[in-house]
């Protein structure tokens, strides 16, 4: 979020983009960075108190057609 509240210049159109002058208030990026991180540590704690899933392997139940077999070459073999 820093990176993105600095006074930076277009190269092409000159046009000068000063976040500082959203606001008259001296403290707004940061006010603004103490909401980010209060919504941050609140949305934590709310998945924090989420009921665990513990799914079993899904890929087991595929047909044997949808299987993808690792030297084949296919996604995801890097």
């Amino acid at each position: 979020m820093i990176d993105r509240y600095q006074v930076k210049t277009d190269a092409s159109s000159g046009i000068v983009n000063d976040p500082n002058l959203f606001s008259d208030d001296p403290l707004y990026i940061a006010n603004l960075i103490r909401r980010l991180v209060t919504v941050s540590v609140e949305t934590m704690k709310i998945v924090d108190t989420l009921t665990k899933i513990h799914e079993k392997d899904c890929y087991l139940d595929f047909p044997e057609g949808w299987k993808m077999q690792r030297d084949a070459g296919g996604p995801g073999n890097d």
